[in-house]
Parts: C-alpha cells; sequence; structure tokens
C-alpha cells in the first residue's frame, strides 16, 4: 500500500507534537524526550501528557490528546505497552494523523507481547494511522530542527545539519553510530530508528529519504527486511537518483542471525542473496561501524572520485609502509606520479629528498611544516592522482597545529575526495578536532580508508554502468516442446532435454538398460566414456557410486556397469533405475559451477564460481537475483575467485563469451519456470578453449 505523503511529512516534519508520558524526570524517556524538544529550540508547538500533573517545563499539561484544544500532527508515546492501544484510539477520535511508539514490550518480547504487536499491527490497517516502532528511537530531523527522538546524541548541545541520513533497525546501533559519524566531521539531514516496524518500516523510511533534496547520502543499519520486494524499489531508485546506498547488514553467522532475529523479529535471510542483490543494485555494503562511518564521510564531501589512482602524504616514513602494504591487492593503487609532479615535490622539500608516492614529508619537521599542505596541493594537480589521503601519526604542539592548518587550509580547494588517517590518539585530539570541524572524512585506520575508496569507485563504476536489466538470451525456447512433467526431480538425461532447449549443450549421450546396450553406446560415441546412473531417486549420485568417469574401452565399461549395479543395490536399496547414461567424456578445460537456488526473502538467485573439486574446498560463489544480464555476468566473473583464469591466465584464453551466453541463458530458463523451479546445479560447466565453448557435463533439476 503506498505511504501517505501528507501523512508522512506530518511525521517527519510535524508542526505540533503531542508528549505521552512526559516526565519532569529527564532519566526517564518521557522527560528526556521533553528537554530534547526544549534544549533544541524545536519551533514548533509541545503539548504535554499525563494526568498526573497540570503544567510541566512551563507547558499546560493535559490528561489525554483529545482534550488538546489545537490540532496535533503527531503523538510520542512513551507510556507502558498495555496502555499504547488505547491512547492511540484515543488519538484517532483527536484527528492525530501519526504517531511514534517508543514503548517496547511488543514482538520484540514474549507470547505476550507478540499478540500486543498482533493486536497494534490490526489497528494500523483498520484505522490508517502512520506508525513509528513500536520499541524505537523515533524520528530525529536535524534538517528542520525536529528532536522528536530519544537518541542520546541529543545530549550534544550542538548538532549542525548535513547531508548524511541514517536509518537504523536498532535503536542504541542508531545513536552509536550517530555519535561516532559526528566525531568524525559526519553531518546528519536525519537519524531514524525504525524498531519493531509494525507500521512504517525500513524501506519506507528510505524512500522518503531518496526524495529528499537535503540528503544526498542514505545509510542503513540493517538487521532484515519484511518486504524485500520494496528494498529492490528503493535499491533502483537510488542508483537512479545518484543516492549511495550504504548498508551495515549484520546476520551472517548463525549466532548473528538469530540475536538479530530476536531482536525486531525481522527475517534476516540468506547471506548470499542479500550481497547478489547489493551487488546488482549498487548498494554499499560497509563490513564495519568504522567502514560505515567512513563511507559516509567520503560520499557526503561532494568531490568527484575520478579513478583509482590514490595519492597520499605521509607525516612518517613507516606509516608511508603500511600504506603500500594496504593497496596490494586492491582495486585502488598508490598511483605512478608524473614527472613533473616529481620535479615540484623535490623542488618543495627541504630536508626531504624521496618525492615519491607516497610523500613522506617527516623530515620537514620542525622547520617546515606547511610541507604537507603543499604536498597536498601538488598531489592535487596530478592528473594521475585521484584521491588524496593525509596519514598523520604524533604532530603534536604548534608546529603540529601550523601543519594540520595547512592542510585544511589547501584541502578548501582541492576538488577531489581528501581524507584525514590518524594513527595516534589523544595527543593529537586538539588537531583531530580542527579537521572534524571542517567537515574533512577522519580514519583511524588506514586499511578502512583503503577499503572505503574502493567500494567508493566500485560504487561509480557501477552508477555508470546501470541499465535496466534484463536478460538477453536469444529467444529460442518454444516453451511448449520443452519437457515439463510432473516429478519433482527429472533424471539426468530429461533434465539435458530441458536445458538442450535454452541452448546449453551437454556431451552426446544414450540411455543403456542392458550391459550390451552400454558397449554398443559406448563404441558408437567412441572412448573415454562416462556412466552415470538414471532415477528419479538418486539426487546425487556420486554419494551412492553411481558415476564413473575415463572408460577407456569395452572390458572397463561392463567393469563399471556392474560396480554402479552393485554399489547402488547395496547403498540406496530398491531405488526404481531408469538405465544407465553412455556419456562421451569431455576432457580439459576449467569447471565452474552454475545454479539457481530459491531465496525465501529474494526468490530466484543465480551462482556462479569454480565448480568441481574447488566447489567444496572453497566454498565461494558470486550470485545475482535473477534477471541477469550479459553486464551482470562480467561483473560476477571479475568478482569471483579464478576469474582472472578465465580471461587468459597463463597465455589461455577460455571461451568466455560462451560462458557469458551460458550463465544468459540458465537466467532466462529460470524467469521462464517461476516459482516452479526450486533450484538448478550444473557442476560442472566445463569451459574450453575461445572458439570451443562449454559444456555442462552434470546437472540436477528439482520443482516444487
Amino acid at each position: 500500500m503506498p505511504i501517505d505523503k501528507v501523512k508522512m511529512q506530518k511525521l517527519i516534519n510535524p508542526r505540533a507534537l503531542a508528549v505521552v508520558g512526559a516526565s519532569d524526570d529527564p532519566g526517564r524517556m518521557g522527560g528526556f524526550l521533553l528537554t530534547g524538544l526544549l534544549k533544541h529550540r524545536y519551533s514548533g508547538k509541545v503539548f504535554p501528557v499525563n494526568p498526573r500533573f497540570e503544567a510541566m517545563e512551563g507547558l499546560r499539561c493535559y490528561s489525554k490528546v483529545s482534550d488538546i484544544p489545537e490540532p496535533v500532527d503527531c503523538m510520542l508515546l512513551t507510556i507502558p505497552a498495555s496502555q499504547v492501544l488505547s491512547v492511540l484510539e484515543d488519538g484517532v477520535k483527536a484527528g492525530v494523523p501519526t504517531a511514534t511508539i517508543f514503548s517496547s514490550g511488543f514482538g520484540e518480547s514474549d507470547a505476550e507481547g507478540k499478540l500486543r504487536q498482533q493486536k497494534l499491527a490490526e489497528f494500523i490497517d483498520s484505522s490508517g494511522m502512520l506508525i513509528c516502532g513500536p520499541n524505537c528511537y523515533g524520528v530525529l530531523n536535524l534538517a528542520d530542527n525536529v528532536p522528536a527522538s530519544c537518541n542520546r546524541i541529543l545530549e550534544m548541545d550542538y548538532l549542525p545539519p548535513g547531508p548524511v541520513a541514517l536509518v537504523s533497525q536498532s535503536g542504541a546501533m542508531s545513536g552509536a553510530i550517530a555519535n561516532r559519524a559526528l566525531d568524525r566531521g559526519v553531518k546528519f539531514s536525519f537519524v531514524i530508528s525504525t524498531g519493531n516496524e509494525c507500521g512504517l518500516e525500513v524501506c519506507d523510511f528510505i524512500n522518503f529519504l531518496l526524495d529528499d533534496r537535503r540528503t544526498r547520502v542514505v545509510a542503513v543499519f540493517l538487521e532484515g527486511l519484511r518486504y524485500p520486494e520494496k528494498f529492490l524499489v528503493v535499491a533502483r531508485k537510488a542508483l537512479d537518483a545518484g543516492k549511495p546506498l550504504v548498508v551495515l547488514k549484520v546476520g551472517r553467522s548463525e549466532i548473528a542471525a538469530r540475536t538479530a532475529s530476536a531482536h525486531t523479529g525481522a527475517l534476516v535471510g540468506s547471506d548470499l542473496a542479500y550481497e547478489a542483490v547489493f551487488r546488482k543494485y549498487g548498494v554499499i555494503r560497509a563490513n564495519s561501524v568504522d567502514e560505515m562511518v567512513g563511507l559516509m564521510g567520503l560520499l557526503s564531501q561532494g568531490r568527484h572520485l575520478g579513478g583509482t589512482g590514490v595519492g597520499t602524504v605521509c607525516l612518517s616514513g613507516g606509516a608511508a609502509s603500511i600504506v603500500g602494504d594496504a593497496c596490494e591487492g586492491k582495486k585502488v593503487q598508490m598511483t605512478r606520479l608524473a614527472p613533473d609532479t616529481i620535479t615540484k615535490l623535490k623542488n618543495m622539500l627541504v630536508v626531504m629528498t624521496d618525492a615519491d608516492n607516497p610523500v613522506d614529508v617527516s623530515g620537514e619537521f620542525p622547520g617546515h611544516p606547511e610541507a604537507a599542505g603543499k604536498a597536498v596541493q601538488i598531489l592535487a594537480e596530478d592528473a594521475a592522482v585521484d584521491s588524496i589521503g593525509v596519514v598523520i601519526t604524533t604532530p603534536t604542539g604548534a608546529m603540529g597545529e601550523k601543519a594540520i592548518a595547512e592542510v585544511i587550509e589547501v584541502g578548501k580547494a582541492v576538488p577531489k575526495p581528501l581524507a584525514t588517517i590518524w594513527l595516534s590518539g589523544s595527543l593529537v585530539s586538539h588537531h583531530m578536532e580542527m579537521v572534524r570541524r571542517e567537515g574533512i572524512p577522519l580514519f583511524t585506520e588506514v586499511g578502512v580508508y583503503v577499503s572505503c575508496l574502493e567500494k567508493y569507485s566500485w560504487y561509480l563504476g557501477k552508477k555508470q554502468s546501470y541499465s535496466n536489466y534484463t536478460s538477453e538470451a536469444p529467444n529460442i525456447v518454444d516453451k511448449s516442446s520443452v519437457w515439463l512433467g510432473t516429478r519433482k526431480f527429472p533424471s539426468t538425461y530429461e533434465g539435458e532435454d530441458i536445458l538442450a532447449a535454452y541452448g546449453i549443450r551437454f556431451p552426446e549421450g544414450v540411455v543403456a538398460r542392458t550391459p550390451e546396450e552400454a558397449v554398443k553406446a559406448g563404441r558408437r560415441l567412441g572412448y573415454p566414456v562416462v556412466l552415470k546412473v538414471q532415477s528419479p531417486d538418486i539426487l546425487h549420485k556420486t554419494e551412492v557410486g553411481g558415476v564413473k568417469v575415463g572408460i577407456w574401452s569395452d572390458q572397463e565399461l561392463l567393469e563399471a556397469y556392474q560396480e554402479i549395479s552393485r554399489s547402488i543395490r547395496l547403498r540406496a536399496g530398491s531405488v526404481a533405475i531408469e538405465g544407465i547414461l553412455v556419456q562421451k567424456m569431455i576432457r580439459g578445460g576449467i569447471e565452474l559451477i552454475l545454479g539457481i537456488s530459491r531465496d525465501s526473502q529474494f526468490g530466484h538467485i543465480l551462482v556462479l564460481g569454480l565448480g568441481g573439486i574447488y566447489t567444496e574446498i572453497l566454498k565461494e560463489v558470486v550470485a545475482r537475483p535473477l534477471p541477469v544480464s550479459r553486464a551482470d555476468v562480467n561483473e560476477m566473473i571479475e568478482e569471483m575467485r579464478g576469474g582472472a583464469m578465465l580471461k587468459g591466465a597463463r597465455g589461455q584464453f577460455m571461451d568466455l563469451d560462451a560462458v557469458i551466453d551460458a550463465v544468459v541463458s540458465v537466467s532466462r530458463f529460470g524467469e521462464d519456470m517461476g516459482p516452479r523451479l526450486k533450484e538448478l546445479d550444473i557442476n560442472p560447466l566445463l569451459v574450453l578453449e575461445k572458439g570451443k565453448g562449454v559444456y555442462a557435463l552434470d546437472s540436477l533439476l528439482v520443482f516444487d
């Protein structure tokens, strides 16, 4: 159901607030809310509601919301959970369109709380009231100075508005992340805590923020999604709008997933599926709070990152080595400086003689503290330098202050992303505060800085290449001709017939029902051959000894046939055997795994990775939600371990075009089958040299 924009505006930017459960004790939530509204000079009207008081903080107090003689845009509820529903009903009578429920004791708690949340959901459906929460910290709107939140950052005296919005399903984490970000110079337009999301949920707020002209970056602390399809919509919208969406998604491990689910009751979902969606739609995934905060700073600077070349100024020779190590194996690299840049640096340096990247200015202290700023200016003029980092150790005292002031002054005119990386601690807190005030991103780990630059660069590339994704397999399929029987588990040859209709090539084969037929097939196909048992009751043939490879003669074939028959009787019992597939053996090449699985939240997910023995050893695949385009597949190959082998490692060029064709065809198959398809596994997909194509050597299909 579409969100009423007028009501959303009244929730986000209310002009009249009723604080239900208001208190004269700032230590209580109702008191903290009231104090925050007054302290930060909220310009709208505030109506405290508490039947035990006549007045509070110089404001008249009301017994209930319906007693308030003026229109109220939003109720802020800080009362016991058992009283929430009756207060909401009173609010409906008074014509109040929205509410934020800070109270806990709902779906995150016991059976009684879950029932209470169910009744709350029914109330929302019937009343049409727009509700944030319950069990949340509410909406802190710094862009319009509406501190209708119990976020602890309101204890800070000054909260300047800025271009970053934070949406968090965890209230406490919204405060922790915002506090750290503020300490690093990040400025917020909104900090929103969604809690149990009985009414509005995280995607509703993301959608609002993408339309907000004051917000340039949206960051999200995500535990799970109630409506995954809405996330796909807002992710596409963010990429179309050019507004980076940064997500710290928790729940990778079993323990984290269980904890996150218990916290808000949201479905955590498959991490592989989330990663697939993020990669497809340009969602930048942060792996830690520090990384999220770093990305906020870099992305909100408003300075364009033109490429992957990093220039660095270091106030320590040792720090220069750390930077070099951090860039090793990354897509962003310490760039080679132009000869003219090196000459300028040599002429500028008085003591140091090494004018390379990273630029070490440590020897210029204490006599020439301006050297760091001058080095930044020179690097900024080099076309090969796309971003600049200043790595700072312990420049204490007046000389240190002068050095940092020079970096700040020069940095104001630098059009390229500029950041400072601080390797020291409390000794340089004053100097860090100087940088923070100017909004220059602060990092405390070189590795986090490099990782954030790499993700920033990836996002820009994704934004540039993004188009409406459609599967690009040729229209080769007459679905009416494809076998679509009633069995959940088609046999190998039945599955091959289905996939062959989509252009997937299998080695030639014949199903034999006797040893004699098998020998005849082997002679016709030409040795070597492979034998595979055919049974709708056996999904994993190798586990019951149902596969034999490398058969070079009639005698070996007869022996293999008998071994398979004996093994099936011993290990699989009385299953239905439809014969044994004799198949031409294809040698050489690189083995991949290609498949589709059905995720409970995002639907069909296509996976690709190294196959054969590497599937179990590496346990690493890349994934995308359907449909998958040729551009998607190219990206997947770039990401996957072993992708370089397909692109011509050691001078052997593999048939990359055939791989892309096969993956896109499998995507089309998944789209055509729709919800009926439960699983597809092609392992291995054998990739031959350029011009020789690919072969699916084994496949498994599972239908509902």
